[in-house]
């Protein structure tokens, strides 16, 4: 598998993810909106099979305003989950947060979501607040954030 930067020609796939990943998806005009906001970075994770064909099975956005970022998204559809994909998702969104000189990276993410927790954890996200009735389910979010050194 590999990690490339998105293109805006990448939505539609995009889109199709967010609706196999998420409760809650973002629309293409949603991901289009985002997409041309001018701080916004995503990416793609590619797989391609025995036969050279290219399917895209996961993907990443942050967003990065001075020295603040938020992982806005990262997913991997289920049948490529455990295979480091979410892994070399997550090192390209903070390798381009460290390109863009942010030093705190933010996200939220589910309670009860404990997969993504500790791939965040993993890569030295702690909790600093909560979010109550967050989600339009009802359920909490959780808030993350990274310190990112400026050291490259």
């Amino acid at each position: 598998m590999i990690v490339r930067p998105m293109l805006f020609t990448d939505l539609t796939e995009v889109a199709k993810l967010e609706e196999a990943c998420f409760r809650d998806p973002w629309n293409y005009r949603m991901l289009s909106s985002s997409f041309t906001s001018g701080a916004y970075s995503g990416f793609v994770l590619i797989h391609e099979d025995v036969e050279g064909n290219l399917q895209t099975v996961g993907y990443a956005s942050m967003s990065a305003v001075f020295e603040n970022g938020d992982l806005d998204k990262i997913c991997v559809l289920p049948e490529y989950r455990k295979s480091g994909g979410g892994t070399m998702l997550m090192q390209a969104v903070i390798d381009r947060a460290k390109e863009l000189a942010v030093t705190d990276l933010f996200l939220e993410v589910r309670v009860s979501n404990e997969k993504a927790i500790n791939l965040y954890k993993k890569f030295g996200f702690s909790r600093v607040a909560m979010r109550p009735n967050y989600y339009a389910d009802g359920e909490d979010a959780a808030i993350f954030r990274k310190r990112i050194s400026r050291n490259h």
